[in-house]
């Protein structure tokens, strides 16, 4: 039985009490580590900050989710957990094909990694984001990420520092102090708006009924068009509209993310009778110039939660 995680929209209910006095920024810190599982979220003390709590059950040597990593692999997959444990680790800084993977973990060729990467699926940890042409026809290209926040969380920080902890060596302060941690909340956060993506649709009015597909896209460069490209999400519908959706979390949101969705209209294979919607979807503070520029309809987190 798989358990998908709670959605966004009610994951506040687990600070009881002063839920409305939470800033959004300090929710979605909290949720960039525990994500929408239940379990990890009733142990969230409403009174302490995210540091508190993130620091009482993850970097103490008698926190709950100290050795939840190894449990969870343990109990799923028995024996073969460190085999599991070597994929997942592939994953942490983004998206992978069944090839890149193989590649990272140099082995040969075979369907057994395949098999590996449809089990961490089948059991929640990964989502396989599979890529469609405008008709909603899959191809056979898809990449995997890591859909489990707590799963990244461990990986990149608790199980690196696991014997530090258990020896009181181990500082933890906050969060922005880790470690590339604003690269990794970006992950984190687009995981979230990915695993919530059903918010979007519905505040821009977007028919269920005439979408054809809603995932990640990934354009390869070749001889046929003008240059590879990533976008977070992609929507497109029966009647001709595309929303390609770029998800931002940073303290301050800069001019950059102009100039990378410009590339991306430029280089993006498309017919000319489809309406195209740049999309940005963000928590922190927009640059003058982002809304200067008119490109994007805005989405702010506050917007969605």
């Amino acid at each position: 039985m798989k358990l998908e995680e709670l959605p966004l929209t009610i994951l506040k209910e687990f600070w009881k009490g002063p839920k409305d006095l939470v800033s959004n920024y300090d929710f979605l810190k909290t949720i960039s580590v525990f994500g929408g599982i239940p379990r990890y979220l009733e142990e969230i003390n409403p009174n302490e900050t995210p540091e508190q709590n993130i620091c009482r059950l993850c970097f103490n040597k008698n926190g709950f989710l100290l050795y939840e990593f190894d449990k969870i692999f343990s109990d799923i997959f028995s024996r073969r957990g460190p085999i599991y444990k070597k994929i997942v680790t592939q994953l942490i800084n983004g998206p992978l094909s069944v090839t890149e993977v193989i590649d990272k973990l140099k082995v040969d060729k075979s369907g057994s990694i395949s098999r590996y990467l449809d089990d961490l699926v089948n059991s929640g940890f990964l989502s396989e984001d599979t890529i469609y042409d405008l008709n909603g026809k899959s191809s056979k290209f898809s990449k995997f990420r890591i859909k489990d926040n707590y799963l990244r969380f461990a990986l990149n920080y608790i199980e690196p520092n696991k014997k530090r902890i258990l020896d009181n060596n181990f500082s933890f302060t906050a969060l922005e102090s880790l470690s590339l941690w604003n690269t990794i909340m970006g992950l984190q956060f687009e995981n979230m708006i990915l695993n919530n993506k059903e918010l979007i649709i519905r505040y821009l009015n977007i028919d269920p009924n005439s979408i054809i597909s809603s995932s990640p896209y990934f354009q390869r460069k070749t001889t046929k068009n003008k240059g590879g490209c990533q976008i977070d999400l992609m929507i497109t519908t029966k009647n001709f509209q595309i929303y390609l959706i770029e998800i931002k979390f940073a303290v301050k949101i800069t001019s950059e993310t102009i100039e990378e969705m410009k590339y991306k209209l430029n280089v993006l294979k498309r017919p000319k009778h489809y309406t195209v919607h740049p999309i940005l979807v963000y928590a922190g503070e927009l640059s003058p110039s982002i809304m200067a520029a008119n490109l994007f309809q805005l989405i702010s987190i506050n917007d969605l939660i």
